[in-house]
């Protein structure tokens, strides 16, 4: 399908889960006679009793899906065994509608399940169906941000992937370099730099991070940041802080020693497709790494450390280009995500975690696209 074919289609499918719900879906199914047996009588139990989420047969369940066969009996193992596999009564379902480009001007839909009940599994189902098969469903598991306290090495000046953060919160990464109406700073994330929303305009920021460096210095004043202490879903997670006089720093170059040092990097031109785009990132704690932009749109909730858990809109899915080659690890929060080919910066590292497709896990880590705030705080790299 082409590109607005697939936004429209995910705008709706999204707003039409928004407003009725899994539930109401899988009731109409049932109404119209459109499930089994089996799955009819899981419906009709007490809410309580529902399966949040069946590991022991999740690849045949979502692989049922994807294909669009029918949910047979033997997908499922003994209710009482879906129940004794389930995540606590707390846990609570998600899904999100995304996209990617598997050909060039070829899209289909995303679609990513977190903590699945049997409804959310059928819902996604009928996504599949309304794309005409050109959808795709996964799970996410174990989604948490990056921010961490390993030991890096740091450097004289300040560069992108320098350790950095905020007295009482973790450590991240520097992202980008940028500029603003109020005089030249970094971007990074807001769990890093602003404590998710804790924090006050004004509050010191340390480069290298505290755990890095036993009396590190002040080196930027925090200015501006999005709070993720709210109950709507969050559209990115960033925060800008105004750099100290006096502060040496290198700028958007990419430091001498790693793939492609000496360069710059960029502003983007243009939205990239999403599908199997190389892409990169310089961090705190794992340096260089590649991986693959994989999805855009997709909605994935992460657990932040000291706040919980967090929903996310609109953000990037990118895997790892090798299983033991991680994209991000604890401590690269912050991070810029850029194409190598044209050295176009895209988005912010936030966290990562498990993507499962038909039974095969895979690592995965979430970004937040750049544009929002840089045109709310206009900001311009430097």
């Amino acid at each position: 399908m082409t590109l607005d074919e697939a936004e429209a289609l995910r705008e709706t499918l999204s707003a039409e889960f928004a407003r009725a719900g899994a539930m109401n879906l899988v009731q109409q199914r049932i109404d119209a006679r459109r499930i089994n047996g089996f799955v009819r009588s899981l419906m009709e139990r007490p809410m309580r009793e529902l399966p949040r989420i069946f590991a022991a047969s999740e690849p045949s369940l979502v692989g049922a899906a994807r294909s669009g066969r029918a949910l047979k009996s033997a997908a499922f193992p003994p209710l009482s065994r879906i129940i004794a596999h389930g995540v606590a009564d707390d846990a609570k379902p998600n899904l999100s509608i995304g996209f990617s480009a598997p050909a060039k001007n070829d899209y289909r839909l995303e679609v990513r399940l977190q903590n699945p009940t049997v409804a959310t599994v059928l819902y996604a189902q009928e996504v599949v169906r309304r794309a005409k098969g050109q959808a795709r469903i996964a799970e996410y598991r174990e989604l948490r941000c990056h921010s961490g306290s390993r030991a890096a090495a740091t450097a004289a000046g300040l560069s992108i992937g320098h350790s950095i953060g905020h007295a009482k919160g973790q450590a991240g990464s520097i992202g980008l370099f940028v500029s603003s109406p109020g005089g030249v700073g970094v971007l990074s994330n807001s769990h890093i730099l602003a404590r998710c929303g804790r924090a006050r305009r004004g509050d010191s920021i340390y480069a290298p991070h505290h755990t890095d460096f036993r009396s590190p210095p002040k080196v930027a004043l925090l200015r501006e940041f999005c709070s993720l202490i709210q109950d709507d879903a969050v559209p990115f997670d960033a925060a800008f802080a105004t750099l100290i006089d006096g502060v040496v720093h290198s700028g958007n170059k990419i430091p001498t020693g790693l793939p492609g040092g000496g360069k710059r990097i960029v502003a983007a031109r243009s939205k990239p497709e999403p599908g199997r785009l190389k892409v990169s990132k310089i961090g705190r704690t794992s340096g260089h790494t590649t991986g693959i932009f994989s999805a855009v749109g997709v909605s994935p909730t992460l657990e932040y450390a000291g706040l919980g858990e967090v929903k996310l809109t609109g953000m990037l899915e990118i895997l790892w280009d090798r299983p033991d080659k991680a994209f991000s690890q604890p401590g690269d929060s912050g991070s810029v995500v850029f194409r190598p080919d044209t050295m176009e910066a895209i988005a912010l590292v936030v966290g990562g975690g498990v993507r499962m497709v038909d039974g095969v896990s895979e690592g995965v880590s979430i970004a937040c696209p750049l544009d929002q705030a840089m045109t709310e705080w206009n900001l311009r790299l430097l």
